[in-house]
């Protein structure tokens, strides 16, 4: 069995790439195209086949997400992502299927609600609850989709609603529309079901409600994003210069894709295959790579292990692209030393925030770790220049209760060493700031104690990552560390619990 479902898996990455490869060549150019100069006539044909191109790749990403079992379905690719504009695309999406059966589509919702999820899942959920209610509306009947923002007391969401005037559901009814093994009136099966699981996913909650004057209205909520502070932006006098970044893409097309739509703000060059891209970031020295994992020569994992195992290139930050969308190929490639990893096919403008965020990271590390530093941040141990007990918590806090809200793996590790240390052991400290990655955190707690965060990782990743990092530091201190680890997104205490439990000198 453990064989067969391997092969499974092969099955479905190959086919995962070969399907969606295409399509990313094909949106990507009619997205290129609306940005030309062309007629009216011109603009509706390329949105038309743009969003013919959206429902074939919606029908492969069904198809693959049937093949990849329950607990693989029921788990989230999260990004940030404006639910207003969701609804009103996945409406318009809908048009023509309203006028067919002569109801009357319209979207209500503000410029822009911002939400972190996955915008597949919720894609999918607004078409079955709109296309649910074009069912069930009368005859020249009407459906409205709203979308607002809730303002509560835990933090703000959104609200959803999409309402229909059919003949309604008695009141009875209304908690059989939600089961996955009986109908509800109607008809309305198995979508219903999916609807909840994904929504539930998010940390939302989804009912459906019969008003008196008839028909249906089915609501969901979702947490918002919470904005950070707006920074005060410094005038500068004079044109910076445009970072450099390395595309590697053995598709010529998908390539040429990558390189419009990255041109509009960096430099960007190409390389064909793994080793050109790894031979061509040793001489150039990139800001970023952006890299497909399948590639001909040396693979996108490979060619990151080679680049994250070099001292002069170590810095570089990755971001692996591939047509795979599993959470254990994601969480491999960051164990790996990549920054981020998006699927086939991406958008321009979520391609274009990624990268941007993926410098501003690499360049606000670069920062602390400056030598000529002279004040360090509070928090900040002033022997290592990492975090100190209280730095680490307050970002603990943050992070994990993001973890615990959004259903994400993190883990957290605290290395022991044989005996307590006098001296800060700054070996060790250069030995995890160099072999962990960008968005890992690590805190000196004292007496020669480390703790680390590594987001996106369970359990097992963790102990794997940590147990590869033993042998390096005890060459470089000359003492074996005793790791503990733990996955904070699976325990329900508090952080300062969690650590004591780990063994963490949290009083000094």
């Amino acid at each position: 069995l453990k064989e067969l479902n391997r092969l499974k898996d092969e099955i479905i990455a190959v086919c995962s790439h070969d399907l969606r490869a295409p399509l990313q060549v094909l949106l990507g150019h009619g997205r290129l195209l609306l940005e030309s100069t062309i007629t009216a006539e011109q603009k509706q044909s390329i949105e038309a086949i743009i969003r013919q191109g959206r429902k074939i790749l919606g029908l492969v990403e069904s198809l693959l997400e049937k093949g990849k079992g329950e607990a693989a379905r029921l788990s989230i690719e999260p990004r940030r992502l404006d639910m207003a504009v969701l609804c009103k695309e996945s409406t318009h999406e809908l048009n023509i299927l309203a006028a067919q059966r002569g109801v009357t589509l319209r979207a209500e919702a503000p410029e822009s609600l911002m939400l972190i999820g996955d915008e597949v899942k919720l894609h999918e959920v607004l078409q079955n609850l709109i296309t649910n209610a074009i069912h069930h509306a009368k005859d020249s009947g009407r459906v409205t989709v709203r979308a607002l923002r809730l303002t509560r007391p835990d933090g703000d969401a959104v609200k959803i609603t999409v309402q229909d005037d059919g003949s309604g559901i008695p009141p009875d009814e209304l908690h059989l529309v939600f089961d996955r093994y009986r109908h509800g009136p109607k008809g309305t099966g198995l979508g219903l079901a999916i609807c909840k699981e994904f929504v539930e996913l998010h940390g939302g909650e989804i009912w459906a409600e019969s008003p008196p004057e008839g028909g249906c209205i089915f609501v969901f909520t979702l947490p918002m994003a919470q904005e950070a502070p707006r920074k005060p932006q410094t005038v500068v006098k004079e044109e910076p210069v445009q970072p450099r970044v390395l595309v590697v893409e053995d598709e010529a097309e998908i390539a040429a894709v990558l390189a419009e739509v990255l041109r509009s703000r960096y430099r960007v060059e190409v390389a064909r295959d793994g080793q050109e891209g790894l031979a061509r970031a040793r001489t150039m020295r990139p800001e970023l790579v952006v890299m497909d994992v399948f590639l001909p020569k040396l693979d996108g994992l490979e060619a990151t292990v080679a680049l994250k195992s070099s001292s002069d290139t170590a810095h570089i930050p990755v971001i692996l692209l591939s047509a795979h969308q599993g959470v254990a190929e994601k969480v491999r490639a960051l164990n790996l030393g990549a920054v981020d990893y998006m699927s086939k096919p991406f958008n321009a403008m979520e391609l274009l925030n990624r990268t941007e965020r993926a410098l501003k990271a690499a360049s606000s590390e670069r920062e602390v770790e400056r030598p000529s530093a002279v004040t360090l941040r509070s928090g900040s141990d002033p022997g290592t220049n990492l975090y100190d007990k209280r730095g680490l918590m307050a970002k603990l806090e943050v992070e994990v209760a993001k973890v615990r809200r959004y259903h994400r793996p993190m883990s957290v590790a605290v290395l022991r060493p044989e005996r307590p240390q006098a001296d800060v052991p700054r070996g060790v400290a250069d030995v995890l700031r160099k072999r962990l990655r960008p968005q890992d955190a690590v805190a000196h707690m004292g007496s020669g104690v480390f703790c680390v965060m590594l987001p996106e990782c369970d359990a097992e990743s963790a102990r794997n990552v940590i147990q590869r990092l033993l042998p390096e530091l005890q060459t470089s201190s000359g003492l074996a560390y005793q790791p503990a680890v733990a996955d904070v997104s699976q325990d329900s205490d508090p952080v300062d619990r969690i650590l004591d439990k780990l063994g963490a000198p949290l009083v000094s």
